[in-house]
């Protein structure tokens, strides 16, 4: 019966949150919990609503908008790159919200861009993955028939004739 009735309370308490934040108003339950609003972007046709990403603490914000030909990717309201229309992947950010990264294609290969910097080029990246504490990135490469793991921009590990794609489980840290 107490099961019940916290689901019933939490319930509750989400609802009158939610509510509280459609009408714009701040909200102080008990406890150290504040449920605000706050407008991170407006959204415009030019921009990819799939690519929006918040940060961890919810106060960055990276996004990709189509202009021209090109795929511009803005990170905290600033152009940090100008790629072509293919290729383009959710930027992510690290647990700390420091330092973000993301995948793009840039003449018939791809890279991963790393606080604003481009790596070495690939036939193919997987997606980066961050370390807990953010200092490190690590993401998988393929040229040819080999593999390679790659952490912090320097190749760590080779594998010949290894197909490891979806291989994120390999690459976390």
């Amino acid at each position: 019966m107490r099961h019940f009735q916290a689901i019933i309370c939490a319930t509750i308490l989400i609802l009158a949150i939610a509510l509280a934040s459609l009408a714009g108003e701040e909200m102080t339950p008990k406890g150290n919990i504040a449920v605000t609003e706050e407008r991170l972007l407006e959204l415009r046709p030019e921009i990819y609503p799939d690519t929006i990403v918040v940060g961890p603490a919810g106060k960055r914000l990276a996004f990709a908008a189509q202009q021209g030909d090109d795929t511009v990717v803005f990170v905290d309201g600033q152009q940090i790159g100008k790629h072509s229309l293919m290729g383009y992947y959710r930027t992510l950010f690290s647990p700390d919200g420091n330092r973000y990264a993301y995948t793009v294609g840039v003449a018939g290969a791809e890279c991963v861009v790393i606080d604003g910097r481009c790596g070495e080029k690939y036939d193919r990246v997987s997606q980066p993955v961050f370390s807990a504490d953010g200092r490190h990135v690590v993401y998988g490469g393929w040229r040819g028939p080999s593999a390679f793991v790659i952490e912090d921009r320097k190749q760590v590990a080779e594998y010949d004739d290894l197909n490891l794609v979806g291989a994120g489980y390999i690459l976390s840290l």
